[in-house]
C-alpha cells in the first residue's frame, strides 16, 4: 500500500488531502449545528404542546357560545379558528393560528358576555381565565424557543461552512 501511495504525484496527494479535510470541517460543521438545534427542538416540543392547551381551553369556550350566541359570527369565527389550529405545521403557522385564536376568543367574548347567565356563566368565566393563563405561559414557551433558535443563529455565524448549513436552522416564531 505504502509503495502505491509512494506513485500519486505530490499535486494530486495535495488535493485529495485538501479534500479530506474540507470534507471533515463540513461534517464537524454540520454536527455542531445539529447539537445546537436539539435544544430547539425541546422548546418546540414545549412550545406546541402549550399551544394545544390553548386550543383545548378555546374549544371549550365553543359550547356556551354555542348555547347562547349561536348564529353570531364571533362564535363560528373561534370555531374556524380552533380548527385551523389544528391543521398548523410550520413555526410561523403555529404563530398566526395563535394570534387568530386568542383574537376570536376575546372577540367571542365580547359578544357572548351580555347575554350569558347563570349557571353558565360562572364556568365560561373559568375558561376564560384559564385560557389566559396558558397564553401568558405560551408566551414564556415562546421566548425561551426563540433564545435557543437564536443560540443556533449564533453558533451558526461562527462556523466556515454556515453557506452549507442554512436550511438546518430552525425558523423564529415571529
Amino acid at each position: 500500500m505504502l509503495r502505491r501511495m509512494k506513485g500519486i504525484p505530490v499535486p494530486v496527494a495535495v488535493a485529495i488531502l485538501t479534500l479530506c479535510v474540507l470534507v471533515g470541517v463540513a461534517l464537524g460543521n454540520a454536527n455542531v449545528l445539529r447539537a445546537a438545534a436539539k435544544g430547539v427542538t425541546q422548546f418546540e416540543t414545549a412550545l406546541r404542546e402549550r399551544s394545544q392547551v390553548c386550543a383545548v381551553k378555546a374549544g371549550n369556550l365553543l359550547h356556551p357560545a354555542r348555547q347562547y350566541i349561536a348564529d353570531d359570527p364571533a362564535t363560528a369565527a373561534l370555531s374556524k379558528a380552533v380548527e385551523a389550529h389544528k391543521k398548523t405545521k410550520s413555526i410561523k403557522e403555529l404563530s398566526a393560528a395563535n394570534a387568530n385564536l386568542s383574537d376570536a376568543v376575546h372577540a367571542m367574548w365580547d359578544a357572548l358576555e351580555p347575554v350569558i347567565t347563570e349557571p353558565s356563566r360562572g364556568p365560561a368565566i373559568g375558561e376564560l381565565d384559564v385560557f389566559d393563563s396558558e397564553s401568558n405561559l405560551l408566551k414564556r414557551e415562546v421566548g425561551k424557543y426563540n433564545e435557543a433558535v437564536q443560540k443556533v443563529r449564533q453558533t451558526l455565524a461562527t462556523l466556515p461552512f454556515r453557506f452549507l448549513l442554512q436550511g438546518v436552522v430552525p425558523e423564529v416564531y415571529p
